[in-house]
């Protein structure tokens, strides 16, 4: 009966060494998966889509075009032309709405009551004679 006995150090031996050749297989093969990622990552970094190199040349062109002084680009306009331009309009009888974009509220008449004038500055004729309507000003009255 002693020869049918299973020899318990001889299979936790073998279970042993199975365990650290699989333990080790495992580390390998993830050793060489990272090297092939970062390979191929390096191989990316260092060869550019041709839709990056594209796209990186048209900023560089735009990059060393010169700088337009300011109010000579297409569609802009120097303040003063524009003011005087605004003023022209209103002038001509153009109503304020179509001049400014703005509604227009009700015009406020002079403070003749208190003793005060109107601001200073042009008036400008208005399509009705009942209030003279003037230029906008940063100080607006309430």
């Amino acid at each position: 009966m002693a020869e049918r006995d299973i020899n318990t150090s001889t299979v936790a031996l073998i279970g042993f060494i199975g365990t650290l050749i699989v333990f080790a297989i495992i580390i390998l093969l993830q050793v060489a998966y990272l090297r092939w990622v970062s390979a191929r990552e390096a191989r990316d970094r260092q060869v550019p889509p041709a839709e990056w190199t594209g796209v990186r040349a048209d900023q560089e062109a735009r990059l060393k075009l010169p700088v337009p002084p300011q109010g000579t680009e297409p569609g802009s306009l120097p303040i003063t032309t524009a003011m005087a331009r605004v003023v022209a309009e209103l002038q001509a009888g153009k109503p304020v709405r179509e001049v400014s974009g703005r509604p227009v509220s009700r015009p406020t008449p002079p403070n003749s009551a208190a003793g005060g004038t109107p601001e200073a500055g042009p008036t400008v004729k208005s399509p009705s004679p009942q209030a003279p309507v003037e230029p906008p000003s940063e100080k607006q009255q309430p």
